[in-house]
């Protein structure tokens, strides 16, 4: 993330202030001015590799992405904020694919079982950050789980080695087995037809 200002369509703005010992991040719309972000003491010159240090606007939202550590190898978080007031709408974690592109509000994560905290392997959620709508895709003939202990994978990102997007799909690429060598097994692939789930 640089230290330019970020200006979204609506007028609203994000900036840094620093001073001797801290920097932080603002949001300003009109008369509003929000703080969401700071860093202090030795961690201020970690701006940009801790924290935020990317966004992506929607109509009505600007998506933060957010690195819990300055290095290798933990997930992103994801703050969606209201473009009107900067308040964080929602937040995910652990996504398998999140879009980087305005036109394309996507996100793909694993599905909670009901009341729990726990990930159900056998479908994925889909969100559109645009409309609000979120749908469950079934995994029929994935074992995840299996894929993920055979890996020796720790993220459920870690598992998908390569994603493919068209304007009416994603998919996701993984091995199922581990690499022996120079040779990798098959890979297998899992699509999402976003046409058909009507997000």
């Amino acid at each position: 993330m640089t230290c330019d200002t970020t200006s979204f369509d609506n007028g609203a703005l994000l900036y840094w202030n620093y001073d001797c010992d801290s920097a932080w991040l603002n949001f300003h719309y009109q008369s509003t001015t929000l703080s969401i972000f700071y860093l202090d003491g030795e961690l201020k010159d970690l701006m940009g590799r801790l924290g935020y240090y990317y966004f992506v606007e929607y109509d009505s939202f600007f998506m933060g992405h957010y690195a819990t550590i300055s290095g290798c190898c933990a997930p992103d978080y994801y703050f969606l904020h209201n473009k009107y007031t900067g308040e964080v709408s929602k937040a995910f974690s652990e996504a398998i694919f999140m879009s980087s592109e305005r036109n394309f509000p996507y996100m793909v994560s694993f599905n909670l079982y009901k009341d729990s905290a726990a990930k159900d392997y056998s479908n994925l959620l889909v969100r559109n950050f645009i409309t609000g709508q979120e749908a469950i895709v079934p995994l029929t003939g994935h074992n995840i789980e299996k894929a993920m202990r055979k890996r020796e994978v720790l993220f459920d990102e870690d598992l998908f080695f390569d994603v493919e997007q068209t304007d009416h799909s994603i998919t996701l690429y993984y091995y199922p087995k581990k690499t022996e060598g120079k040779k990798h097994p098959k890979q297998k692939n899992i699509v999402i037809d976003l046409k058909a789930l009507k997000l």
